[in-house]
């Protein structure tokens, strides 16, 4: 029998439509004039955000700089129904590995913390295991250990979890699989922890806490690592069920959540674990059913990913329900999928082009009818910028005339997020220290 997520369909729905009429945030009018006056084609900053929620007073470095950029995460997911976008994910360094969720108010310019991260840095647990493997400072760790898991993390609801915001121990870099899901009211988010590696966890937890680790192993039920956010209850939800359900576990997929179906759809083109992730799948979070896409006549990913007919690994992808089309960027590459034909085409070839999903930021914009990439000139380590947009009915590339600088963060993973804010017409750009806005106009379509 497949398992429910939280709660029977009918309430999870019921949820979801209440979320849908509720905006939560006052504009500014001040920030609303300057959306407002904003010239077209130039990139501006915005005046310093504010930054708010929760036990943000106890958190000075975030009360200052509000999320910060997470390498190998460049989305935010904007969600119509509360006029905000929502970002999570780890990262390789400081912030480090942590289950907090945040969205940002572009009408009056304010991030809000909507779950503080449960546990802190859960990169401390691994580097204290790996301590006690070299046999450097072996009780000291284990003590460490012992008390970060009886604190912060508890199995329970079929899986283990933090206690609090009820998120996922130890999350796995986000790169592209962030979804907002507007039918459901969640964010959907692909941390990666299948069921071999849940067994891994507890088993982790159980030496830690002196349990028995076959007892702990009995309660959990079989899912997937996808967690789904809600923002009014404030705390993650693993998604729970049986097979049929993706393997969701290569690095580098992306979540879309496509309207036209009221699902959220997972691809990945992954060697980069064992068994190889190759996959496409749906997922109906009103029925909490994964069904696998089989496109381009019942190809396999791993086939089309052969014959470059799809993107490999650590690509970025939006969608445009004009076209009921999905577009994804990887490197030079472009590539097309077309909902209403189930096919996958490979676009075009941009030799100055680099998109990568620890790099670039990709989004539609509706209003310009192009997707936009905030693309990297010198690739993977340079911090140089332009902005491209891709006019997907005539397939093509074209450079977009901005001024203003659209990042100026050096380190060697840009850490740069944003997304495409739809009420006020402009792509939103955030390094950790700023926000900065351009307005693409309709010139934006035409050759330059």
């Amino acid at each position: 029998m497949r398992t429910t997520l939280w709660m029977p369909a009918v309430l999870f729905l019921a949820s979801a439509a209440t979320a849908q009429t509720t905006q939560p945030y006052a504009d500014d009018p001040a920030v609303v004039k300057l959306l407002t006056d904003l010239p077209a084609n130039q990139v501006v900053a915005l005046p310093q955000f504010k930054v708010t929620g929760d036990r943000i007073d106890g958190d000075p470095g975030f009360a200052k700089s509000g999320p910060q950029g997470r390498d190998y995460c460049d989305k935010m997911c904007y969600a119509p129904s509360r006029r905000t976008a929502l970002f999570a994910g780890a990262n390789h360094q400081s912030p480090s590995r942590l289950n907090d969720c945040w969205e940002y108010h572009l009408g009056s310019n304010t991030w809000i913390r909507l779950a503080a991260g449960d546990g802190g840095d859960h990169g401390a647990i691994r580097r204290a295991r790996d301590a006690i493997k070299r046999g450097q400072d072996v009780a000291k760790q284990r003590e460490f250990l012992t008390q970060w898991y009886t604190q912060y993390a508890e199995v329970a609801d079929g899986h283990l979890r933090t206690r609090r915001n009820h998120g996922p121990v130890e999350p796995w870099h986000t790169w592209d699989g962030l979804a907002w899901d507007e039918s459901a009211g969640r964010l959907l988010w692909a941390v990666l922890d299948n069921d071999a590696v849940m067994r891994e966890k507890v088993k982790s937890y159980a030496e830690a806490t002196g349990q028995d680790a076959a007892e702990l192993e009995k309660r959990l039920k079989p899912g997937t690592g996808l967690y789904c956010f809600d923002p009014v209850a404030r705390q993650w939800q693993r998604q729970l069920g049986d097979d049929p359900r993706p393997y969701l576990r290569g690095m580098g997929g992306s979540l879309t959540y496509i309207p036209d179906w009221k699902k959220t759809l997972w691809y990945c083109a992954a060697q980069n674990v064992s068994p190889n992730d190759f996959a496409m799948w749906t997922y109906d979070a009103a029925a909490n059913a994964w069904a696998e896409l089989k496109p381009n006549g019942g190809k396999s990913i791993r086939d089309l990913w052969g014959a470059k007919l799809v993107p490999g690994s650590e690509c970025q992808m939006a969608y445009s329900p004009r076209h009921r089309k999905l577009v994804a960027v990887l490197e030079k590459e472009t590539f097309v999928y077309d909902v209403a034909t189930n096919a996958w085409s490979h676009a075009t070839t941009v030799d100055d082009q680099y998109a990568h999903d620890a790099v670039t930021i990709f989004a539609y914009d509706s209003a310009a009818d192009l997707f936009l990439l905030v693309n990297a000139t010198k690739g993977h380590w340079g911090d140089a910028r332009d902005l491209r947009g891709f006019d997907v009915a005539a397939g093509q590339w074209r450079k977009l005339p901005t001024e203003g600088k659209l990042t100026f963060d050096k380190r060697p993973y840009a850490r740069q997020t944003g997304y495409y804010d739809p009420d006020h017409d402009v792509l939103i750009v955030y390094d950790g220290q700023s926000v900065r806005v351009c307005r693409v106009t309709a010139e934006g379509k035409k050759e330059q």
